[in-house]
């Protein structure tokens, strides 16, 4: 404790300090040494019970630095973090540009629709396809899976209690 969420001056990171010694970090990388022998939060039964003092805090001085700042102090303490990507810093990764992991996956009312790939690289990897449309296999799930008669899956359409895109 903490690990959790935290909003910086131009975006959000997590923090991971979830034992003493990455708390002693945090609390030197944050320039908050004092809270190391702060009784409310000298270990983590002690920071979770006083979570509602602590997060404040916290929240405030992670908030006076970019994510980026943070990233060089946090690093240089060994505080296990990562920023919250939005998906144009993810496309821009080095490290996603490098495994080559952005696609392109068809779909069919937007056309091509970009896409994180699976980061586990095997040889004979399956082509991707884009997520089904609300409601894109709810006949053939009735129909095939479920025995229901064209008649009924009609009724409940006609109910607007299912919703069925036929996109043959």
């Amino acid at each position: 404790m903490p690990y959790q969420t935290f909003k910086t001056k131009d975006g959000h990171l997590v923090d991971a300090a979830f034992t003493e010694k990455f708390w002693h970090g945090l609390c030197r990388a944050l320039e908050l040494p004092e809270l190391i022998d702060d009784a409310r939060f000298v270990n983590n039964d002690a920071r979770r019970e006083h979570r509602a003092e602590l997060v404040p805090i916290l929240s405030r001085v992670f908030l006076a630095r970019t994510t980026s700042e943070w990233q060089t102090r946090l690093d240089a303490e060994s505080v296990p973090w990562g920023p919250i990507n939005t998906i144009d810093r993810v496309f821009a990764d080095p490290q996603v540009i490098a495994r080559a992991m952005q696609i392109a996956v068809n779909h069919p009312t937007i056309g091509a629709l970009p896409m994180l790939g699976n980061p586990v690289k095997i040889a004979q990897e399956n082509e991707l396809r884009a997520p089904p449309l609300l409601g894109q296999h709810t006949e053939k799930v009735l129909r095939e899976i479920l025995g229901y008669a064209p008649e009924k899956i009609a009724r409940l359409e006609e109910q607007k209690i299912i919703r069925a895109e036929n996109l043959s």
